[in-house]
């Protein structure tokens, strides 16, 4: 069935009634999984009929893949401050947000498979973006090369995903901020030079270059 989008998202009863409807999907997922949820368990759940659910959402993945990216991107958001240097110390506070994100947000991600494949493509795709909003933010005025900054943010985004679905699935064994602290002790001089290069290559006309970085990855 088609939605017929909802035109004022700022409206308190919409807000409510997105409320509703997340609310019901979690308390769901909690006691049945996502594979056996349907959009008139959900619409149930939250007091509201199914022509409600889908004035807002397509089906029960549109639903869950909007919540999960935005829960996401605030959280990214909160962990990085705008605007903020590129720095190894940076890149390891982003990286344990992920971490913390995904022991809370992704356990169920384990037994339901459909919800694994969504919410982890979902992960990258705003991690990504994230990533590359953030160097761009840090590129002191410079128009860096699009492609150059696209590989960068998803090479360190699929460095922070990875091992981190790793260490989910291996039960976390490892605490999160010191497997953050390795991962970004692989990553961070390779994005921090990559970054450093582009500005260097693309100097901003009439301004002295100034690298960000970080003494724990810089040269005596």
């Amino acid at each position: 069935m088609a939605a017929t989008p909802v035109k004022n998202l700022q409206d308190p009863r919409v807000k409510r009634t997105r409320q509703l409807l997340a609310q019901g999907l979690y308390s769901l997922v909690s006691e049945k999984g996502f594979e056996a949820i349907t959009v008139q368990d959900i619409a149930k759940r939250a007091t509201v009929n199914r022509a409600t659910f889908y004035a807002h959402y397509e089906d029960k993945y549109d639903l869950v893949d909007r919540l999960f990216r935005e829960h996401f991107q605030q959280r990214l958001a909160d962990s990085v401050p705008s605007p903020s240097s590129v720095t190894a110390s940076a890149l390891e506070s982003l990286c344990r947000t992920v971490f913390d994100f995904m022991a809370q947000e992704c356990g169920h991600c384990q037994v339901d498979r459909q919800l694994a494949a969504l919410l982890e493509g979902a992960m990258h795709d705003v991690l990504t973006e994230f990533i590359a909003d953030w160097l761009r933010q840090d590129s002191l005025g410079i128009q860096l090369r699009s492609q150059n900054l696209a590989i960068t943010a998803q090479t360190a985004s699929s460095a922070f995903i990875g091992p981190g679905l790793g260490w989910i699935r291996g039960g976390r064994t490892q605490e999160a901020a010191d497997l953050a602290r390795q991962v970004v002790g692989v990553l961070a001089p390779g994005v921090l030079a990559a970054h450093r290069i582009q500005n260097w290559l693309n100097p901003p006309k009439g301004n002295c270059l100034q690298l960000h970085h970080d003494s724990r990855w810089s040269r005596p």
